[in-house]
């Protein structure tokens, strides 16, 4: 195929995956074509096609040298297997401290930190999130105290109308110099996609606010 026949290919191609880019640049370099020639033909293909300057440069070079394969170079060192075995022992720790880092993950099943976010992310889909702050956090009891207080509000207040509520007394807040909150960002924990994000009570830096 002379050098026209490419161009017209090339220019009717609507995409080129990574290996079709590198046989595309390595013709060139036999056509004796120039890199900013090349890279010219490869932005004709359109944006799916695109291949960055420092890319096509690193290529361009390899086979200026002599190289000959268009595909990625072999890896150096025995993959890792992720099994249902490390996946589970994962989980385990995520159960027990949502907190824990990637780089915890990795350091404590000596892993790369590359695969721990692997496992987390994608074979047991979690995503790390930051607490959602709300005013308060009230337990199950707390809530239920509350609901039946403005329940018998509401039955005191039908009963002796406006009277009653001339005889409620508010109290007012006072801020207590107490410790310094955590941060949101210290807040961060996993969960799994889809679930409701953890919650944690704003306060204020060293201060709490307190009823009295």
């Amino acid at each position: 195929m002379n050098g026209d026949g490419l161009d017209s290919q090339l220019r009717t191609a609507s995409k080129l995956d990574v290996t079709e880019q590198r046989a595309v640049i390595k013709f060139c370099v036999v056509a004796g074509k120039t890199p900013f020639e090349t890279k010219q033909l490869l932005d004709e293909c359109g944006d799916r096609s695109k291949v960055s300057r420092s890319m096509m440069y690193k290529w361009y070079k390899r086979f200026k040298e002599g190289r000959c394969e268009t595909g990625d170079d072999e890896r150096s060192g025995r993959p890792l297997i992720i099994d249902s075995n490390l996946t589970g022992s994962v989980l385990q720790k995520l159960e027990k401290d949502r907190r824990l880092t990637v780089r915890d993950i990795a350091d404590i099943f000596e892993i790369s930190t590359s695969t721990a976010h692997e496992i987390i992310t994608k074979a047991l889909g979690f995503e790390k999130v930051c607490a959602r702050w709300v005013p308060k956090l009230l337990s199950a009891d707390e809530k239920n105290r509350r609901v039946l207080a403005s329940e018998e509000f509401l039955r005191r207040w039908k009963n002796e109308g406006e009277l009653f509520l001339n005889r409620i007394i508010t109290t007012d807040e006072t801020w207590l110099h107490l410790f310094d909150p955590e941060t949101k960002q210290q807040s961060m924990m996993w969960k799994r996609k889809g679930s409701p994000p953890p919650k944690k009570q704003r306060l204020h830096a060293r201060m709490a606010n307190t009823c009295l």
